[in-house]
């Protein structure tokens, strides 16, 4: 049913009340209600030659599992939570993401759904919200502690989330949840401690070369994707951008911002297809991708890189 019975108003509202009254039982129960609905927008729209009867076990809007996941989101814009329950109800939150994410790697995010029910799209405006205030209270419980072994394990935690985040987004998702990611990783590497740095800067690594072999078709023939080549293109630049710029910032010494800068810059001073007029989307990455190592390397302070 696409609606709450009363049973399930009841027990939300009751969860709900709980939550509003800061307890982390409520809220980490409110995470796992939620399901999937977070990170997957499951659009109502019919696939094939289903009937109305198909609605008495529906796969998709969810309204208990939306009103969930609103729950949680609308708690950390509130203000009203400590840093520490911030901190819990976060990492349950990211352990429901690394416990879902694979359910959806075979469809995609815009493909018809295994039961052909939905059309399934990954999104990412609620885990922005929760990263963006969990991450800061993480980053301030962390100053305050000597003892750093309890709070690297949920650095850990988040470290992981980024990385399934970077390494497992499929190329639907470069054109429909670019920006988000890219804020993802803004708001990540803002508070990331500098203990932490040599552990993500291979993760920025292969996040990077992963959007260049995106950027220029390597992965899957874009024609069998229903987003346009150019919107794909679009969003692993600006993912590629986040992934190299981090690492002009944070690690400014990693090799790998060597090597993947004589590749682009000097692809593309070594390629003719600007004389020739070829203006194949891979002319165009390969051009758009120059001009983003070059944004990033303003802000780097190696001089090495600067040569």
């Amino acid at each position: 049913s696409r609606y709450l019975n009363q049973v399930q108003r009841g027990c939300i509202s009751m969860l709900q009340t709980m939550a509003s009254n800061s307890s982390l039982q409520a809220f980490k129960a409110l995470a796992k209600l939620s399901g999937d609905s977070m990170f997957v927008a499951r659009e109502t729209i019919r696939a094939g030659n289903s009937t109305d009867d198909d609605d008495s076990d529906d796969g998709y809007g969810e309204v208990l599992e939306l009103e969930a996941s609103k729950t949680v989101a609308s708690a950390f814009d509130s203000g009203d939570m400590s840093s520490e329950a911030k901190i819990i109800v976060m990492c349950s939150v990211l352990t429901q993401y690394l416990k879902i994410h694979g359910l959806h790697n075979e469809s995609g995010v815009n493909n018809i759904s295994r039961k052909g029910r939905g059309i399934f799209r990954a999104k990412y405006d609620t885990l922005t919200r929760v990263m963006d205030s969990g991450l800061e209270a993480t980053a301030r419980v962390d100053m305050s502690l000597k003892d750093k072994s309890v709070i690297d394990s949920i650095w850990d935690k988040i470290i992981d989330a980024v990385k399934t985040l970077l390494l497992e987004c499929l190329i639907d998702g470069y054109a429909n949840n670019s920006k988000s990611i890219l804020d993802i990783i803004a708001l990540f590497l803002l508070h990331l401690p500098p203990r932490k740095y040599s552990t993500v800067g291979s993760i920025l690594e292969k996040g990077a070369n992963r959007a260049i072999e995106v950027a220029f078709g390597k992965n899957e023939d874009f024609d069998e994707h229903l987003t346009s080549a150019d919107n794909i293109v679009e969003g692993a630049i600006d993912i590629f951008l986040a992934c190299f710029m981090g690492l002009c910032q944070k690690m400014p010494s990693s090799p790998a911002l060597k090597s993947m800068t004589g590749q682009i810059l000097g692809g593309t001073i070594e390629s003719s297809d600007w004389l020739t007029g070829n203006s194949s989307h891979q002319v165009r990455a390969r051009h758009k991708l120059a001009l983003a190592v070059c944004e990033s390397l303003k802000t780097t302070s190696s001089q090495d890189l600067l040569v």
